[in-house]
């Protein structure tokens, strides 16, 4: 999925690599293939390289959304998956979606719906 940050969009999702994810938190988890994340929206950006290896920020008009690991990899706890086993996996898995305010926990999970409405159709 490209890069459309610049996209004034008020009503649907763009992918907005470089969109300030800062202060985002945990407001869902979702269940789904991380291989069907990368086949969809990309390699995404490098996470902190601890606590999440790869994440996505999404914007739908004044709102951000995060799609990432956490703590799911060797690069937190040498007995997990390496990053690239995880994101290679086809079987569901559970991602963590972030967000800030204004957003609320329905945004969150009408964000979860479009992730999961999307990679369903690339499936």
């Amino acid at each position: 999925m490209e890069d459309t940050s610049t996209t004034p969009d008020n009503t649907s999702y763009v992918l907005a690599l470089d969109a300030d994810a800062g202060g985002t938190h945990v407001f869902s988890e979702i269940w789904i293939s991380p291989a069907a994340v990368i086949h969809c929206f990309g390699q995404g950006s490098n996470g902190d390289e601890y606590k999440v290896s790869r994440q996505w920020t999404f914007r739908k008009g004044e709102l951000i959304f995060t799609l990432y690991d956490w703590k799911s990899t060797d690069l937190y706890d040498s007995e997990m998956w390496s990053p690239e086993q995880l994101w290679a996996s086809k079987e569901p898995f559970p991602l963590h979606i972030g967000s800030k305010e204004p957003a609320t926990h329905d945004d969150a999970e009408e964000f979860a719906r479009f992730v999961r409405d999307i990679t369903n159709l690339a499936g």
